[in-house]
């Protein structure tokens, strides 16, 4: 009878230690539950979600004013970037090559990069999850142009992601 207990409660632990590793998300699957969270939130204008997924500062290359950091990047705070992107958000050309075209993920470690925001326990060498969109599709603006690319930054803290910044090249 001690055997088949045993047998049953081995059993029970394999199927139970199973059930476990299948709900426990890879990083890229982490990555594109937070992208999607983040698009969500700014196609439904959802300001008080924003917050708990984003920094405090956003790193908005193309933005026009915000603390500049000594290598040159922009950082803008939350609420202003949050205001000025979710209102045009889906009607913008990003959105609309998203949803056509989709997107990729890419990461890289960025040495000695950590933003005077961030604090000092946070690693200086950032490990950057980029989630990259085809905005522009090379001659499709015009014959000869390169075309264009956004990449939505993201970061972990406290092992979530959040979202970082914006940039295109």
């Amino acid at each position: 009878m001690r055997k088949y207990t045993l047998i049953l409660f081995l059993l029970g632990s394999l199927m139970a230690t199973a059930q476990t590793s299948q709900k426990k998300q890879s990083e890229w699957e982490q990555l594109d539950a937070a992208f999607v969270s983040l698009i969500d939130v700014l196609t439904k204008e959802n300001a008080e979600k924003f917050k708990l997924i984003a920094l405090p500062y956003i790193n908005c290359e193309e933005c026009a004013e915000g603390l500049v950091t000594s290598k040159g990047d922009v950082f803008v705070p939350q609420a202003e970037f949050y205001e000025i992107i979710s209102k045009s958000f889906p009607k913008s050309a990003i959105y609309k090559a998203l949803l056509k075209r989709g997107y990729g993920f890419s990461s890289a470690i960025i040495t000695n990069s950590r933003p005077s925001f961030m604090p000092a326990s946070y690693p200086k060498d950032m490990k950057m999850y980029d989630v990259w969109v085809d905005t522009y599709l090379p001659d499709e603006i015009s014959k000869g142009h390169p075309g264009n690319k956004h990449v939505f930054r993201f970061i972990k803290v406290n092992g979530k992601f959040r979202f970082y910044g914006i940039s295109s090249s």
